[in-house]
């Protein structure tokens, strides 16, 4: 199978370059966050059928052909037909994210992804992207991101002199780990149903582990530019989605009763099913009468309110999880809380 590029969006990665070795791209190792599931087998193509982030957002990839997907699309390879072993050109997309951080030093152009291309006629690979270029005065810089910080350098005054590419690869075995610093897909403000962004405007977005936005150091760690608006692709997996915050939820100093309102929404193309809720942790956080409970069906595109009351009592602060069980691929969704 061959995966057509939209030229605007999926900017080519040379083959020459991936082929590096699938021994390398392949890494094994503990899974952070992003791996194929319970029931992520490979497609006829042998990719993965879909990813899950720690959130329990799942993905499958983005080749639906719309510009929602950069156009995308599963293609004759021109030998028959789809799957088929010949040479193979192309990548595809679980998920990207992309930003411009503009500094009075220079532009950056920064992708995150989770992409799917072909190391050989017959290998598919997948693996974490995190790629950073633009131009910007000769120096040292780091820039703080969702997932953490990333340190890179100005080289030279030429065009393009900021040329950095990170992809770690991942395992294609059922539940196979990614060696990557991404835990969570980011969740574009005002998706369209099915999908985690339009993939082509930017807008603020959820789910970073670190942070929301990009953040520019200097060498003197100065900030220098800044953004909170990312263009992001990806298509949420077959069957119910279940949409969570990722973000702690607050009851405020500890000192005086609280109550909290989080909402569940089913952003899949199936009936999500609310198994059970419960609190970990926080003996003192309970959940509340409430509309959103175990046996409560969502149609694709509805919601639920889950709401939770904090009681001081002897402990004015504390920490724990609201933990949803349900019918999608995840399984299970934790939402961190903590008062005081």
């Amino acid at each position: 199978m061959a995966l057509k590029k939209n030229r605007a969006r999926l900017v080519g990665t040379a083959l020459a370059a991936l082929a590096v070795g699938v021994a390398t791209l392949a890494v094994t190792g503990p899974a952070q966050g992003l791996n194929t599931g319970k029931i992520g087998g490979p497609d006829a193509s042998g990719f993965p059928t879909h990813y899950t982030d720690d959130s329990g957002v799942s993905l499958q990839l983005c080749i639906d052909g719309t510009a929602r997907c950069g156009g995308a699309t599963a293609l004759d390879d021109g030998a028959g037909g789809p799957g088929v072993s010949v040479a193979p050109d192309g990548e595809g997309f679980y998920w990207m994210a992309t930003a411009a951080v503009n500094s009075p030093r220079g532009r950056i152009d920064v992708e995150f992804a989770h992409e799917a291309a072909w190391a050989s006629a017959t290998q598919p690979i997948v693996f974490s992207r995190t790629r950073i270029r633009g131009d910007m005065r000769p120096g040292r810089y780091t820039l703080l991101t969702p997932f953490g910080r990333t340190k890179f350098a100005a080289v030279g005054t030429g065009q393009r002199n900021v040329n950095l590419t990170q992809d770690p690869g991942c395992t294609l075995t059922r539940g196979g780990p990614c060696s990557a610093k991404m835990t969570n897909f980011l969740r574009a403000t005002g998706a369209p149903a099915g999908y985690l962004g339009n993939g082509v405007s930017p807008t603020t977005v959820t789910g970073g582990t670190e942070r929301n936005n990009l953040v520019l150091l200097d060498s003197n760690g100065k900030v220098i530019g800044k953004t909170a608006r990312f263009a992001i692709t990806g298509l949420l997996a077959d069957g119910p989605a279940a949409l969570l915050p990722t973000n702690p939820v607050s009851f405020g100093n500890g000192a005086r009763l609280a109550h909290r309102s989080i909402t569940l929404r089913n952003r899949g193309n199936a009936p999500l099913a609310v198994q059970g809720l419960r609190v970990d942790g926080a003996k003192n956080i309970k959940v509340a009468r409430t509309g959103c409970r175990a046996g409560t069906s969502l149609a694709p595109g509805s919601s639920c309110a889950i709401n939770l009351t904090f009681r001081p009592g002897a402990l004015k602060r504390t920490s724990g999880r609201l933990v949803v069980n349900d019918n999608t691929i995840a399984g299970t969704h934790r939402v961190p809380l903590r008062a005081g």
